[in-house]
């Protein structure tokens, strides 16, 4: 059986991982742009990517300490589909996109609402 606990810990790591790829995506995007405050904008990503990172690390200790593994997520229509095992326990989960999204943007928007 799964505990709340661990379904919190799992989606918080989903929506931390999602946020970390799409800025790695939007990181390289600006690299590639011609403007005139280039700089800023990495500086800013890393700053971001760097916290992510941060926050990312007690949760990936936590899941290896109850050795909970998550597969990779798999878009399946309006719904992204991901595995996880903890200890021989496995389970098929569905994430609505417009859900992920939105608390990745909840997420992301922490860091200029300051």
């Amino acid at each position: 059986m799964v505990s709340n606990e661990d379904y919190t810990l799992i989606q918080r790591y989903i929506i931390l991982n999602t946020v970390r790829k799409a800025l790695e995506m939007d990181y390289t995007k600006i690299e590639q742009l011609a403007t005139k405050f280039k700089p800023f904008y990495l500086a800013q990503q890393t700053l971001i990517l760097d916290q992510v990172s941060k926050d990312l690390m007690p949760i990936k200790k936590s899941m290896q300490k109850k050795h909970i593994k998550i597969g990779p997520l798999r878009v399946v229509g309006l719904f992204s589909e991901y595995q996880f095992h903890i200890n021989g326990y496995e389970q098929t989960n569905k994430i609505l996109n417009v859900h992920l999204r939105n608390q990745a943007f909840d997420y992301i928007k922490t860091f200029y609402t300051k």
